[in-house]
């Protein structure tokens, strides 16, 4: 459906149109006791690093974590690239001239207020035809008095959107409406423009707020006719209508999706390697034994006293002893 390319007033300023267009495991550990929870410990840098865990390591486990969240890469890689394609696609926006294959072309000039005079019609229908050749957009203008609409519609928006579709069955006309109420003293002019969807390509937001800008500050100054206005604004934009634009606000997306995509990938990958390490280097310990630490000749690791016959650090030999040193206090677990 048509929509608004935006207006102006006298006794305002101008105004735009509508929209154009963690770890992949599910086991609880906590360093706490919970119920039910088995006892592990492990070893990094150096340090001994206790844990409780909802359930016993399995031995797919203890090798390897990458199958668990090598779907959960795929899934973000993918996500990531959708987004990384969608905000290169918005940078650079190229028009695309609209098919004249509809059929009521003709661009009208309709004056009901007695504003234009005999040789407007033609010079705004020079710029009219020109615009149309270059972009396959039909436009159109409107001129009536204010008490066309006052008091019978609510905005000039709703008569302009009234005035399209009863006139129109298509999307490639664009609708430029002005009225007035011709005081010579202190004329209350009012305009609206209304697109139809499929001139939004070319007649983006930045497009047709260019244009509201230059018609609006062209009638506020009134230094010419309407006609002066209306065609020097419309030449304004013919002029670049067809050129490509630059949305540069979208690489701030590019930069952030890119930093995102990095962050994310090394916090999966290094928590993949981290859990395989913590699987792999973890001790089951009993719940009922309080286990003593000793230090490594070696290498000055902790380590948990009369379990291990090599350094679980540095792998230096440690004296075996017939069964881990511990004493009874399951008090002092919780």
């Amino acid at each position: 459906m048509p929509h608004s390319s935006g207006g102006g007033s006298h006794g305002g300023g101008s105004h735009g149109g509508g929209s154009h267009g963690g770890s992949g495991s599910s086991h609880r550990t906590s360093t706490s006791y919970f119920p039910g929870s088995v006892r592990y410990a492990y070893y990094h840098k150096g340090r001994i690093k206790y844990y409780y865990r909802d359930a016993e390591y399995t031995e797919q486990e203890k090798k390897s974590h990458l199958k668990e969240r090598i779907g959960i890469g795929i899934f973000l890689a993918v996500i990531y690239l959708i987004f990384l394609v969608v905000c290169l696609a918005a940078f650079v926006h190229t028009p695309r001239k609209l098919g004249m294959n509809y059929t009521d072309t003709e661009c009208r000039i309709t004056d009901r207020a007695g504003i234009l005079e005999a040789g407007d019609y033609e010079e705004i229908e020079n710029v009219f035809e020109e615009f149309q050749d270059l972009t396959g957009i039909t436009p159109a203008l409107l001129l009536i008095k204010n008490s066309e609409w006052q008091g019978k519609y609510s905005t000039l928006e709703n008569y302009a959107y009234e005035c399209y579709v009863s006139t129109w069955d298509d999307e490639k006309h664009w609708l430029i409406v002005y009225s007035t109420d011709s005081d010579v003293n202190w004329e209350d002019w009012y305009w609206e423009g209304m697109q139809g969807d499929d001139t939004d390509g070319i007649l983006t937001t930045r497009r047709t707020e260019n244009f509201n800008k230059d018609f609006q500050d062209a009638l506020l100054r009134g230094r010419g006719s309407f006609t002066d206005s209306f065609t020097g604004a419309f030449r304004s934009l013919t002029d670049v209508v067809m050129d490509k634009s630059f949305n540069f606000p979208t690489l701030f997306g590019v930069v952030f999706v890119i930093i995102h995509a990095g962050i994310t990938f090394f916090s999966l990958f290094y928590g993949i390697k981290s859990e395989e390490d913590k699987a792999r280097n973890s001790v089951k310990l009993e719940h009922n034994v309080q286990y003593m630490e000793d230090t490594c000749k070696y290498c000055g690791g902790l380590y948990i006293h009369g379990i291990h016959i090599e350094c679980p650090h540095c792998g230096g030999q440690i004296e075996p002893l017939g069964q881990p040193i511990y004493v009874q206090n399951p008090d002092s677990l919780r």
